[in-house]
């Protein structure tokens, strides 16, 4: 009933305020659970109720940011809409907090989009908007730490971090309350990646520990690259090789300028 509703209001002519009033009572109804929204926001982008749909996609990424279907479910609407608005928010979230199998394709998409945005600005708007625009892409690029672990060989190799606080991000935990964030990524042949980040990362000592699994690693080392500040003036990264034993490898990370 609250899915027909509207659509027949949408017919018979309603204001478009009390029809999106009629969808979004279907949403209070089912007790604002993330995937009736994401039905609900698509029903409204189908009545080209933009920005109320846009609304939707909002609170349902404050109830899980780094859940990509709210992200990409806003790309959608947001490119019907042609709303820049719209548009921005949807790609800089993906920027941020999409971060699936697929994600190099979506970012690259995404930067696409804003720096289409920005030429657009550059040609029409005023230049306060060119520079908010380029203050919230910078922002949505720069990471406070990057480590990434990389080995050649059969075999497995398991990195976690554990973040100051206490909090370990792994391979059971792979994204944690401080937005620290685990991936595996394949690199070519035998070349293998792992890969911890965290975009506003607390200031403090973070304990990287490299533990082989099983299998062997060419030349004994993996090499453990650590990145500070990316896309700040402070940028700086580093480049470890750890020796493989059958002892845990750890090494201490010390942030200091972390925005979290």
């Amino acid at each position: 009933m609250y899915s027909v509703l509207p659509l027949e209001m949408k017919l018979a002519e309603y204001p478009q305020e009390e029809i999106d009033r009629a969808l979004l009572s279907r949403i209070d109804f089912t007790g604002g659970d993330v995937s009736q929204m994401l039905i609900g926001a698509s029903l409204l982008s189908r009545l080209k109720s933009w920005d109320a749909a846009i609304d939707l996609c909002r609170e349902a990424t404050r109830r899980d940011v780094w859940q990509p279907e709210p992200w990409m479910m806003a790309r959608s609407i947001a490119d019907r809409s042609q709303n820049p608005q719209h548009i921005l928010w949807s790609r800089i979230g993906i920027l941020k907090h999409v971060w699936t199998g697929d994600s190099d394709t979506l970012h690259q998409e995404a930067r696409q989009a804003i720096d289409d945005l920005l030429k657009q600005a550059e040609a029409d708007g005023p230049q306060q908007l060119v520079s908010d625009l380029q203050e919230q892409l910078q922002d949505a690029l720069r990471w406070d730490l990057r480590i990434r672990a990389r080995w050649a060989g059969d075999g497995d190799e398991d990195l976690s971090v554990k973040e100051p606080g206490g909090i370990t991000c792994d391979r059971r935990n792979r994204v944690t309350k401080n937005g620290g964030l685990l991936s595996r990524v394949s690199g070519g042949g035998r070349t293998k990646l792992e890969e911890y980040r965290c975009q506003e990362a607390p200031r403090g000592e973070y304990e990287v520990v490299l533990r082989l699994i099983r299998g062997s690693v060419v030349t004994g080392n993996v090499v453990l690259q650590i990145s500070r500040y990316i896309g700040s003036d402070h940028e700086q990264t580093k480049t470890l090789r750890v020796p493989v034993t059958v002892e845990d490898g750890r090494v201490r990370v010390p942030l200091q300028r972390g925005r979290g």
